[in-house]
């Protein structure tokens, strides 16, 4: 039964300037299910973007293909869900969280209920010969070979049919690699598990695969069993030996020696001549006719049940997973809260200079309401972090978003899941020490139920933000340098969304234009509500615009994977 087929596969990237490169070119062939098969080729030869076609994270530009009965880059997710990856040069774990947050992390998004994720992470994690202790430490305090072991749990977790590891011993000690290539062995004999393994080192190749494909220059040049191309290509050895003098030579000089030892070496049948680049082992074996892609049932679909009635929800797990993260960093906490409270002191001494200069009112904005204003318009902002639109773009650009296209969820709806988590740990902390600050600067809010009804609108106004910096960022995609953008979005939460003015001060162009747009929904809105004006037409407006920037995230996010272009590993 086959579990993996490629057919006539190619992938072009565009260049900005000059022809497009062709990283694969057209390459055919199918690994049966239980193989292990090492892809191997020099660097630049399309090894990482075929794995990576494989998985469903890149589209091919031309060409089929078939991993377990499943067209990746059609149904990505359903894939997901029944393979593993390791890519030894991008991470899967996240930086901020230990490795024991991270593996149930993931538990949830495969929904393997918690008792099930700790007992398959616990063989594997022994077998790595990793110390427990390591479990409780941030990821990003982990060494490159710890963090490859937590790399390879992480992998295994869910019981993959088919194993992609691309460079997977990279920085690994010789006793590690030993026991990283025994596990995966094992793995596959005890598992059934199809392994596709590319790497430069020649002992996992020995080791761990037992056919062997090269690729060069995008095209399959090479497909044989292991075994043969060790007698062909490492029967001989070839030394280049250069002297700082010329040796001393006996009975005729180096090069009769030479000579004379050839002679010696053919009359005893020990002599073979290099083998021929061009001419190295059979030709790439071809699919079977008469067996078709998307005709033949996928290999072993039953290897792990669906989990989704254990009710296990990866979003709700995504939140909690922010929202702990957050509330257990009492230090980053505590330097938000402190920039706060600058802040609110500062806004304090303007407006009311602004106010007093004004004969105590703005357009219907007393001291007390306007102050009331700053404070709920602030803490909405501020319960975002405020380069998080650039982290999104930078993650696009560079390619880290492809590892997170690997898990069967949807990559902007964890995103933004996790990013609500940590924001409403922050407004715990923000909105009554703000509070606090602004009652003994003016006194008690203008109206108390105005005061409670802005708790859900700063809340929704976090949102909000968050649902369209992942829309804003997602211009990534798109082009190669989105760092104006960024720029440019953070100025329009400022002055349109009302962050550091209340709208209707604005000249009157500028506040029509600032009331159609969405951003007033993130400060204004709050701010307007805690300044006295407890309207829930306020509370829908926000919620109309948070149905519309979400369905804007997630159609930007589906149209961006679709044309992802990452090359190399």
């Amino acid at each position: 039964m086959i579990a993996i087929e490629a057919r006539e596969l190619r992938k072009t990237f565009p260049v900005r300037r000059g022809a497009p490169v062709e990283a694969v070119a057209g390459i055919s062939f199918a690994v049966e299910a239980g193989e292990r098969l090492a892809y191997i080729g020099p660097n630049g030869a399309g090894k990482s973007t075929s794995i990576k076609m494989l998985t469903g994270i890149l589209h091919p530009t031309s060409g089929e293909a078939a991993v377990l009965g499943i067209v990746p880059w059609k149904k990505r997710r359903e894939l997901a869900a029944r393979i593993g990856t390791l890519f030894g040069q991008r991470s899967q774990l996240w930086y901020q969280l230990t490795p024991r947050q991270t593996f149930g992390l993931l538990g949830r998004i495969y929904r393997i209920p918690a008792d099930e994720e700790r007992r398959r992470r616990w063989p594997a994690w022994a077998s790595c010969s990793t110390p427990a202790q390591l479990f409780d430490q941030p990821v990003r305090g982990l060494s490159l070979g710890q963090r490859m072991r937590c790399e390879l749990v992480a992998s295994m977790l869910h019981a993959p049919e088919v194993l992609f590891l691309d460079e997977p011993t990279i920085g690994l000690d010789l006793v590690a690699k030993a026991r990283f290539r025994d596990l995966i062995v094992r793995i596959n004999e005890e598992q059934g598990t199809t392994i596709l393994l590319t790497s430069h080192d020649v002992s996992d190749i020995e080791q761990v695969a037992r056919r062997v494909i090269v690729i060069n220059h995008g095209r399959l040049i090479y497909d044989d069993r292991v075994s043969v191309m060790r007698r062909a290509l490492l029967g001989t050895k070839m030394l280049d030996v250069r002297f700082e003098q010329p040796p001393e030579t006996r009975r005729g000089g180096g090069r009769a020696a030479g000579e004379a030892l050839r002679r010696r070496r053919e009359a005893g049948g020990r002599h073979r001549p290099a083998p021929d680049p061009q001419r190295l082992g059979r030709p790439a074996r071809p699919l079977r006719r008469g067996r078709h892609l998307g005709g033949r049932p996928a290999a072993r679909g039953d290897r792990l049940p669906h989990l989704r009635e254990a009710g296990v929800n990866p979003y709700l797990a995504g939140w909690r997973l922010g929202f702990l993260r957050t509330i257990r960093s009492p230090g980053d906490m505590s330097v938000r809260i402190g920039f706060f409270a600058i802040i609110l002191v500062v806004m304090t001494a303007l407006w009311t200079a602004a106010v007093d200069a004004n004969g105590g009112s703005l357009h219907g904005y007393t001291r007390t309401s306007l102050l009331w204003y700053v404070f709920a318009a602030q803490t909405a902002v501020l319960g975002v972090r405020p380069r998080s639109v650039e982290e999104i773009g930078d993650e696009i650009g560079s390619g880290t978003v492809a590892v997170q296209m690997l898990r069967p969820v949807s990559v902007v709806g964890l995103r933004m899941s996790i990013d609500m988590g940590e924001a409403c740990a922050r407004l715990i902390a923000s909105f009554p020490v703000g509070a606090l600050i602004t009652w003994l600067f003016v006194g008690a809010p203008p109206s108390l139920p105005a005061l409670a009804l802005a708790v859900p609108a700063v809340v929704l106004g976090c949102a909000a933000n968050i649902a369209s910096r992942h829309a804003f960022g997602g211009i990534a995609f798109w082009l190669l340098d989105a760092k104006a953008s960024w720029f440019f979005f953070q100025k329009l939460v400022f002055l349109p969304g009302g962050m550091l003015i209340p709208l209707e001060l604005l000249p009157r162009p500028l506040e029509l234009i600032s009331f159609a747009l969405p951003f007033a929904t993130m400060a204004y809105v709050p701010g307007r509500i805690a300044s006295g004006h407890p309207d829930p037409l306020l509370l829908l407006w926000q919620l109309g615009w948070l149905a519309a920037l979400l369905a804007m995230a997630g159609a930007v996010f589906a149209a961006g994977e679709r044309r992802l272009q990452v090359m190399g590993g």
